[in-house]
């Protein structure tokens, strides 16, 4: 099943994302009308900035159902997805956190990148994390960036559980990913907070900078 629906949402945003770049030439009245229809009522779950020129996910999309475990990327490549993934797991106020990051290739015409907040109770001891409540949601951005010089879009400081972001393109190759990478900015709730996830980060040998509650650091 979520593999048929990953595969669904692929084949309609790519349609859309085709008529957005304009490949074709088509008339400039239909591709503003179909970009202002996506910006306001979007497809399975995502939308069109016009602004930043990037798709993204609704604050309450379909996938929120599903919550999240580590088989949804192992499942990944057989839809066409192929992405550098981190976790970064902490307990903080009787939770079990993850925030995760992604960057990559999101089908064949498609890069972009995510950061995801996920919860569960400490007694869960099976690898299920629940999408974060709205009380868990954090203020968060990131701007993606391609060969270290090149700004492909930045996206908003909100308060939100999942932060994406997808434009139309390819990778050299699907297995160089590092040629993406993405500059983030986390805020968390408090000291006792920040304390939990940069542990978590310096851990698996990230370098991070602090200003207050927020946290920046590149995936």
């Amino acid at each position: 099943m979520f593999r048929r629906l990953l595969s669904l949402y692929l084949t309609i945003i790519m349609l859309f994302g085709v008529f957005i770049g304009n490949p074709l030439q088509i008339d400039e009245s239909f591709t503003t009308a179909v970009s202002e229809y996506l910006e306001k009522k979007g497809v399975a779950g995502y939308l069109y900035s016009r602004e930043g020129k990037y798709f993204y996910t609704a604050s309450e999309p379909w996938q929120r159902a599903l919550g999240f475990n580590s088989l949804y990327d192992a499942a990944a490549p057989y839809v066409v997805m192929f992405y550098d993934t981190e976790r970064f797991d902490f307990e903080y106020e009787n939770k079990d956190w993850r925030i995760q990051f992604w960057k990559g290739q999101y089908g064949w015409i498609f890069i972009g990148g995510e950061i995801g907040i996920y919860t569960k109770p400490t007694y869960r001891h099976i690898n299920q994390y629940d999408c974060a409540e709205r009380e868990d949601w954090l203020p968060m951005s990131f701007e993606l960036v391609r060969f270290n010089h090149f700004s492909l879009f930045k996206t908003p400081h909100e308060k939100r559980w999942w932060c994406t972001g997808f434009i139309p393109g390819s990778l050299v190759i699907f297995s160089w990913r590092s040629q993406l990478k993405m500059n983030c900015v986390l805020t968390m709730k408090d000291a006792k907070m920040r304390t939990g996830f940069t542990k978590a980060l310096t851990e698996k040998g990230y370098s991070y900078t602090i200003d207050g509650l927020d946290v920046h650091m590149v995936f």
